[in-house]
């Protein structure tokens, strides 16, 4: 039961390594990532409205535009912009991790029982 588990974690964390990897993608930036509204956008409690925009919406600019000199009328477009795609780009995102998933667990069904146990072995020695 316990290689069981071991051999569970190692394939979870193989799939998110390679996602994030292969993405090109730190933890510092998926945490950035989740800070963006992807449901629903955020108001600002007491912020003053842009003209013609009765409710402020709250994001998080992308690195560097904050040095750009944005008007807060530019900076309520660029959250709108990102709300619109955001939802598309996780249910995407969700998709191509199901995938390497799913090729991950192809790819090991290849190997011999032997060459799995030398693959966890090598997995959790890196890990350590």
């Amino acid at each position: 039961m316990r290689q069981l588990l071991q051999r569970c974690l190692v394939c979870a964390m193989l799939v998110g390594i390679g996602s994030m990897s292969i993405l090109g993608v730190s933890p510092a930036q998926e945490a950035k990532k989740e800070s963006t509204p992807t449901t629903a956008p955020e108001t600002k409690k007491g912020a003053t409205p842009v003209p013609g925009n009765e409710t402020v919406i709250r994001g998080q600019l992308p690195p560097y535009w904050g040095k750009l000199g944005l008007s807060d009328e530019q900076k309520q477009k660029i959250y709108q912009i990102q709300f619109k795609f955001n939802s598309e780009i996780s249910r995407l995102e969700a998709q191509v991790k199901e995938l390497r998933a799913k090729r991950d667990q192809e790819m090991r069904s290849v190997l011999t029982e032997e060459q799995k146990k030398r693959l966890e072995e090598l997995l959790l020695k890196k890990i350590k």
